[in-house]
């Protein structure tokens, strides 16, 4: 995985955390209203794993804070080469 996909990654689980935090929930009870684990979820927050696009939905139905404000700014370098079948 490319370095700035890590860095993209972290910051979004970061800014999932803050958005929970601001909830006053914990990540146990969080995780049970996105009807994942708790480990689930802690592993979003920390970066080890990206959260479904359906997960982002739900917390911003919850925290009222929308999508775009969660998801991060980051440039993502990407080296990509496109073939076209003839």
């Amino acid at each position: 995985m490319n370095n700035d996909v890590k860095v993209f990654r972290k910051k979004l689980g970061q800014n999932i955390a803050e958005v929970r935090q601001r909830t006053g929930m914990s990540q146990r009870d969080f995780a049970v209203r996105l009807a994942m684990s708790r480990p689930s979820l802690a592993n979003i927050e920390t970066g080890r794993q990206s959260p479904r696009v359906e997960t982002l939905a739900i917390i911003s139905a919850m925290t009222g804070v929308p999508i775009a404000k969660m998801v991060p700014e980051v440039s993502i370098k990407v080296d990509v080469t496109w073939k076209v079948e003839e």
